[in-house]
């Protein structure tokens, strides 16, 4: 149970990340 809530944690970080760099790509990209 603890592994899969970390993973789920681990995953959930990568997610925003990626989602980060999209928009700030994105955003460049616009401006």
């Amino acid at each position: 149970m603890i592994l899969n809530i970390q993973t789920l944690d681990d995953l959930n970080n990568e997610l925003q990340l990626l989602f980060v760099r999209k928009f700030y790509l994105s955003k460049n990209i616009i401006s």
